[in-house]
């Protein structure tokens, strides 16, 4: 038997379009063209489910709106805690996987992964991604089962396999491209040690999107020398963008970088210096109350304005302006102040990076 989609924007109904807008996955192949699609942590339940269900009323058997509706709640779940949501959840799954919907299959084998709802079963989690083995991120989870061996014996050829698979041409699937990368520097999965396409797959993945494990290995090889010079201005414009999408691991790299050391080996030999020259009476180093990514207030005169630190050095802090003088902001209109040295703070400030003193915030 064969099933022939036509994708055509006479297809769709004006409720299967507004259902769309507000729930579809990016990849999927069945959306309108001009229908970008919303990403899972950017989901609005509240507006988007009473749309999906008129929709529904309109379509009973269309298995997209089955499917996004399942997104919809299990999305509703996550947020509240709430079982109530996750049994319809995983209801509208089983009506979407009735038709044989691949992402309906993918996103059960999530739930028995993470223990989302069900109690974590690798074995179960495992089979769904295999029925749905069309889904990159599916492919993608195979793959690193079989590298770690979750639910299945540990193979690291076959996770290098899918891997690969999952890594051609423009459509590659950036999560794949950094773990092959990974594999490259180390030599696994019957692969050469290859630093030069280690590298190549991360920055691939770096720009298919804006992917933070990606990010994080470019900072490694700047630091590192993997297949470049080491360059600490580089590492610490990777780490950075880590940083900023949530990479644990990159705050302390970032904290130790901004303080001019490349490597953990080079901060502790210089920290042991000093400590050294501190018992002979040797200037104690610098210390910052505050961290990237901390929020200060600025205070001038009796109003401030609010910040996030960007950097640390030489007794000062580079902030990016959130908030404008939150208090007396007429009196202070167009002011300068010593905080501030040349930079005048006004109603276009926000934004606006900044370096300032450690007294003025600390």
């Amino acid at each position: 038997m064969f099933f022939i989609f036509c994708v055509d924007s006479k297809a769709f109904s004006s409720a299967e379009k507004e259902c769309d807008e507000h729930s579809s996955y990016k990849e999927d192949p069945m959306k309108p063209d001009n229908i970008k699609g919303v990403k899972f942590e950017e989901l609005n339940p509240k507006i988007a489910i009473p749309i999906c269900d008129r929709a529904l009323k309109e379509e009973p058997d269309n298995a997209r709106i089955l499917y996004q509706l399942g997104r919809l709640y299990q999305k509703k779940g996550r947020d509240n805690n709430d079982n109530d949501s996750y049994r319809k959840c995983v209801e509208y799954f089983d009506m979407a996987i009735k038709y044989s919907y691949q992402e309906a299959f993918h996103n059960m084998g999530s739930l028995y992964y993470r223990g989302e709802y069900f109690n974590k079963d690798y074995l179960k989690s495992f089979e769904f991604y295999k029925k749905s083995a069309e889904v990159k991120d599916s492919i993608h989870k195979l793959a690193y089962m079989y590298q770690k061996g979750y639910g299945v014996e540990a193979d690291l050829v076959k996770a290098r396999e899918l891997y690969e698979i999952n890594s051609q041409n423009e459509n590659g699937y950036s999560m794949s491209m950094n773990n092959l990368g990974l594999m490259y520097e180390k030599g696994t999965g019957g692969l050469t040690v290859n630093e030069e396409k280690a590298l190549d797959l991360w920055k691939k993945a770096a720009e298919k999107e804006e992917n933070k494990y990606a990010y994080w290995n470019l900072c490694r090889a700047y630091q590192e020398a993997i297949a470049v010079i080491p360059d600490i201005n580089k590492a610490k414009y990777w780490c950075r963008k880590a940083l900023n999408k949530g990479h644990l691991g990159a705050k302390r790299a970032y904290e130790r970088l901004q303080k001019g050391y490349l490597t953990e080996d080079e901060q502790n030999a210089k920290e042991r210096e000093i400590k050294n020259d501190n018992s002979t009476g040797t200037p104690a180093p610098r210390v910052y109350k505050y961290s990237y990514g901390d929020e200060v207030s600025i205070f001038n005169n009796g109003s401030y304005w609010i910040g996030i630190v960007q950097e640390r050095a030489d007794e000062r802090y580079q902030v990016k302006i959130t908030t404008v003088n939150v208090k007396g902001f007429m009196k202070m209109f167009l002011s300068r102040s010593t905080c501030t040295g040349n930079e005048t703070l006004d109603y276009n400030s926000k934004g606006k990076y900044i370096w300032i003193p450690k007294w003025c915030v600390e």
